[in-house]
């Protein structure tokens, strides 16, 4: 049974150049003349893109997109070609598609023949992702450069992207060796997502693809070709499609232009990364954090856990967690390049530790679905890996462990972010733009933008107050090392965890309360967590001499954590929910019914929240998310896991579920 999330990687032959050949449509990726020199003619001249480049203002942006990764030749020279001639401060989106990805190998021996481009090649092959399907957003030129790329089919997955394109490359196998590409569905779809005057160009002058491309309102021209190509053909769009609702109206936005300020409500994991992704954007940021300093609540821990939580099953929870988990690896290398001691990718490693765990990984184990994700490892080589004998399970090898704190404090510290601390914002009102004001109607701060990313605490602001939310009381134990206890070598994930250890501590827990609001580190939480500790790693355990530690119970802290009803975080414009309750109500009749409106959203008003235990894991893609949604750019994920993260979800939910 194929997976639902990974891909068939691509079948090459090499010839006596060591240029690779698709054996599947016997085509060559690019020329055998020069492959760099036909980017050059083909793509880079022929979109004007050196022209367009340079006449950027500091401040613009360029979307390019293309129907076929390939090497990804392109792209790099695209991005030389961004380096030399755009503005420093401009940023550039490249979206391209792959239905059969290059292993990471065979991509690094293809592009070993541009020497030319070496100092981008490094940067690709770090981030090149593993062949899962779906939209995988990789960043360069610290943020200048990012590059959207789309595993799957070329259709399904332009479908499923929202972005506005400004030049296209249709490149991909010759028409005649790949004829199910080259079709007018396509073409219709280019033609939606393209800006006004979009261009395209190709190395084809095949006569179907100019009538697919005059079809959809391109004008067409006919160039020289690049070495043998006598022809090859270039388009400009003479008019913009009409945009046409989804089948779900509700989840439809308009895009935004990117503002000049923005202002985001709270200091934890969500709060700073979201800042931090406006700030590279070069939006100018005010943090309002109502603590003296960030990372106060339950983003304070001092070790969080990198993980994913993997499931066979295709949903729209399973392929969220794989998308933030690998995002979030390279996110945090980077936010904390300057305090290496911080971040530890040790490993995760997740071992059966009963009979429902044992049961989904012997599924997770008996395809390949996740290799290169999570290695299954027999009980006979637990100690090796982790230090200690375990059960059998699943390593995370490019997991680990953060402090939060630090990357609070690191997400914060851009120089386009202001920091206002010791302030409480106890409501919101627009008029001519958002004025936020404390409890005693005080103005404190104005934006065109506002992102609600306070956790629980956004259920007191009005304009949030229909969310699902529950807030969950985790409390940790911070535990003494000895010397013995220093063999754990990995995190060790069970219902609970166990860190190696750091500043001479590790970290246990945690506790799962809901409808509990104490604040106090209790010792029967402490007694819990060391219970879960002596059930699942025994060994270690024993090592901590804990009958010594007298101020045992001393060590610890308590975090509350927001989590929404379906467990999925909350990350999106807030909707207008008397408009929706009104305009979708015949919902709660028959939910099949079509609608002729799109869903109806506060300007300006964006959430990041929700994250519950696994905010280190996933606010980094949902800061993303919602920057981009903000500055009006290409979004990182599917139009389908971005409508699950939606906040007006609920009022549809609500809405279906009383249908009769």
């Amino acid at each position: 049974m194929p997976s639902p999330f990974r891909l068939e990687t691509a079948k090459l032959d090499w010839d006596e150049n060591n240029q690779p050949i698709s054996r599947e449509f016997g085509d060559v990726y690019f020329s055998n003349a020069s492959g760099l020199e036909e980017t050059q003619h083909v793509f880079i001249n022929n979109n004007q893109l050196p022209e367009r480049f340079s006449a950027l203002p500091q401040d613009g942006t360029f979307t390019i997109a293309e129907t076929g990764f390939g090497t990804g030749l392109n792209f790099l020279c695209s991005l030389r070609e961004w380096e030399k001639t755009a503005p420093h401060t401009a940023q550039l989106t490249f979206i391209s598609v792959e239905k059969s990805p290059l292993t990471q190998s065979d991509l690094q021996k293809a592009l070993s023949l541009w020497p030319e481009l070496s100092d981008y090649i490094p940067t690709l092959l770090e981030q090149y992702p593993l062949p899962l399907k779906g939209i995988h957003k990789l960043q360069f030129m610290n943020g200048r450069v990012s590059l959207l790329l789309m595993q799957g089919d070329l259709l399904d997955m332009y479908q499923e992207l929202i972005a506005t394109v400004d030049a296209w490359f249709l490149d991909g196998f010759a028409p005649a060796k790949n004829p199910e590409m080259w079709n007018d569905s396509l073409f219709t779809e280019i033609a939606h997502l393209s800006n006004k005057n979009a261009t395209f160009s190709t190395f084809t002058a095949a006569s179907a693809v100019r009538r697919s491309a005059q079809a959809v309102n391109f004008q067409v021209s006919k160039v020289a070709g690049f070495g043998r190509k006598r022809e090859m053909l270039t388009g400009v769009l003479n008019d913009v499609a009409p945009q046409t609702l989804s089948n779900k109206p509700w989840f439809d936005l308009t895009p935004q232009k990117k503002p000049e300020t923005a202002i985001v409500i709270g200091g934890g994991l969500a709060g700073t990364a979201t800042a931090y992704k406006l700030a590279c954007k070069g939006v100018k940021v005010k943090l309002i954090e109502k603590e003296k300093a960030v990372a106060c609540g339950a983003s304070g821990n001092p070790q969080g856990i990198v993980y994913a939580k993997l499931s066979p099953h295709d949903s729209p929870a399973a392929r969220i967690s794989l998308r933030c988990y690998q995002y979030a690896i390279p996110h945090l290398q980077q936010a904390l390049k300057d305090q290496p001691d911080t971040l530890s990718l040790c490993g995760v490693y997740q071992p059966a530790y009963d009979e429902k765990e044992s049961k989904l990984q012997r599924i997770i184990k008996n395809d390949n679905t996740f290799s290169g994700l999570a290695t299954a490892i027999d009980q006979s080589e637990t100690e090796a890996v982790t230090g200690y004998p375990l059960a059998e399970g699943l390593l995370f090898s490019k997991g680990g462990w953060v402090n939060p704190p630090s990357l609070c404090e690191a997400q914060s510290s851009h120089e386009n972010i202001e920091v206002l601390f010791n302030t409480s914002v106890a409501s919101l009102e627009y008029k001519n733009g958002w004025h936020l004001y404390d409890e005693n109607k005080i103005l404190i701060a104005s934006s065109d933008v506002v992102v609600i990313a306070n956790a629980y605490a956004a259920k007191q602001l009005e304009q949030s107050s229909f969310l699902l939310i529950k807030k969950i009381r985790g409390q940790i134990s911070r535990i003494p090392a000895t010397a013995d206890s220093k063999r754990l070598k990995t995190v060790i994930c069970t219902n609970n965890y166990v860190t190696p250890a750091w500043q001479d501590q590790h970290c246990l827990g945690a506790t799962f309360n809901l409808n509990d609001d104490e604040p106090a580190i209790r010792e029967q939480d402490h007694l819990k967590n060391l219970n879960n500790l002596h059930e699942r790693v025994p060994e270690l355990f024993n090592q901590l001499n804990l009958v010594e530690k007298n101020d045992l119970f001393q060590q610890g802290r308590v975090g509350f954590r927001c989590t929404s009803t379906d467990y999925l975080p909350i990350a999106g414009p807030v909707p207008v929910v008397e408009d929706f309750l009104l305009d979708y109500a015949k919902l709660s009749k028959d939910s099949s019914l079509p609608f002729d409106k799109a869903g109806s959203y506060i300007p300006g008003l964006y959430l990041n929240i929700a994250h519950g235990s696994r905010g280190i894991t996933t606010t980094p893609l949902c800061a993303e998310l919602v920057a981009s949604q903000i500055c009006g750019e290409a979004l990182p994920l599917e139009k389908s896991l971005i409508n699950a993260l939606n906040p007006a979800r609920f009022i549809i939910k609500n809405l279906i579920k009383k249908e009769s």
